[in-house]
């Protein structure tokens, strides 16, 4: 719990002697003791925001946020100007998805403390949350101004220059931390990624080869090194997705449907509505993420299963109430586990444009589906000139349609229908894929 020392709160050191006892409780798990003796705190100073503060801290150890946030609403109105309150209020909404009063609040923090680095670094993290590298790059720039010499600091300033598109700066600002230590894999990563992305193929591939020199077994570095090379590596390490998309979990739905016009969950929802009218029938949907599928067909007369290596993902899946099951695992292991025969539908939306080469899995999704049952997946579009399977500066997979149906036929798939549509809008620019559906025969 943080404090103020030189707030204008009347002096209570037994006040602060009685919080930090109940400090000492919540850390040991005993519950029922912190709110004992909070409650004898409190009638010393209910009002006080120490105690709001620290009524918040216990209503998140009992699992009621919603609870928590009533509490550094009212601390915040205890002392406005106290940049404490605001600061936890800003990382609270944050931790349950209210982003965009998360980052109000946050820039709250920072007026009322622009010389507060503690503030400046933890509100930080609510602009990165919000997927907002440019605001959080603001609040960083005023940082090093206090605390130049910072290096983690300084990589965090990298990482937002280089997911703004600001490669050579990124490149420029991880250069001197790993010239300080060569053993520092997150800036030799950071500077891979970013060199890579600026057009220094050689400087990526060496920081790979010294990465993988420090982890022979990262699978990670082991596709970077390839993509340096200039090589398609044919489909992405699973924990490369889970922090792709851990990552993006709170802010996933606003991202996608707002910032990037994402509609392809809508569009298979339809297609599985014309199929099953009653909703009767049986769902297995690969790379659920947050259950945009689930949240567009609404609830299935039958079991609906969703899918994804992302465990913060599944979390917000749950919350629907939508499947009957959900599984934190790939792909592969999920189909070879499924019963034969026994899904209507199979669908996964946007799946293949990070698992890359669908044909591992075509196999298994044809044991699976029920004779009649339908595929119905997304892929974003290569054109005829490339290859069938084409790494996008975005790591993002481009699949040729031609490919595609070809790997669906030669499994035995029938009545197959390609749907051109857009992906996504991507810095204003119309993503082109197409909506691939297939089907096993009665």
């Amino acid at each position: 719990m943080t404090h103020a020392a030189d707030t204008a709160l009347p002096d209570t050191d037994a006040l602060m002697q009685r919080l930090h006892a109940v400090d000492v409780l919540v850390a040991r798990g005993d519950v029922p003791g912190a709110v004992n003796a909070l409650d004898a705190a409190a009638r010393q100073a209910p009002n006080d925001p120490r105690v709001l503060l620290m009524r918040a801290r216990l209503a998140e150890a009992t699992r009621n946020p919603e609870g928590a946030i009533d509490y550094l609403r009212h601390a915040v109105s205890a002392a406005p100007h106290w940049e404490v309150p605001v600061t936890e209020l800003a990382l609270a909404l944050a931790r349950y998805g209210q982003l965009g009063e998360a980052v109000a609040a946050a820039g709250h923090a920072v007026a009322l403390a622009p010389d507060n680095l503690d503030v400046l670094y933890r509100v930080t993290d609510v602009a990165q949350q919000a997927l907002n590298p440019a605001l959080a790059l603001a609040w960083l720039e005023l940082a090093a101004r206090l605390d130049p010499d910072n290096s983690v600091a300084q990589q965090m300033r990298a990482r937002c220059l280089h997911q703004l598109g600001e490669s050579a700066r990124a490149v420029a600002l991880y250069t001197p931390l790993v010239d300080a230590d060569p053993a520092d894999a997150e800036s030799r990563f950071g500077r891979a990624k970013a060199a890579l992305a600026d057009g220094q193929r050689a400087l990526a591939l060496a920081d790979c080869d010294a990465l993988l020199a420090l982890d022979p077994a990262n699978e990670t570095y082991a596709f970077w090194q390839r993509v340096a090379r200039g090589e398609t590596p044919p489909t992405q390490p699973d924990a490369m997705a889970v922090a792709l998309f851990d990552g993006y979990a709170a802010a996933f739905d606003d991202h996608l449907v707002d910032g990037l016009q994402y509609r392809v969950p809508s569009q298979v929802a339809q297609h599985i509505a014309g199929w099953h009218p009653d909703r009767h029938l049986n769902l297995l949907d690969l790379g659920c993420g947050t259950g945009l599928l689930m949240q567009s067909l609404g609830a299935v007369n039958g079991e609906a299963v969703g899918v994804d290596l992302s465990p913060r993902m599944v979390q917000q899946a749950e919350r629907l109430g939508l499947y009957n099951w959900l599984l934190t695992t790939g792909l592969r292991p999920a189909l070879a586990q499924a019963l034969s025969a026994h899904f209507d539908v199979i669908a996964a939306c946007d799946v293949f444009i990070y698992a890359g080469d669908i044909a591992p899995v075509l196999a298994d999704v044809w044991r699976t589906l029920k004779p009649g049952g339908r595929f119905v997946f997304s892929c974003e579009s290569a054109a005829d000139g490339e290859a069938d399977l084409v790494l996008r500066p975005s790591t993002r997979y481009a699949h040729k349609a031609a490919a595609v149906r070809a790997g669906l036929a030669n499994t035995g798939f029938t009545d197959v229908v390609l749907h051109d549509t857009t992906i996504r809008v991507e810095n204003g620019a119309a993503i082109p894929g197409y909506i691939a559906v297939a089907r096993k025969p009665a």
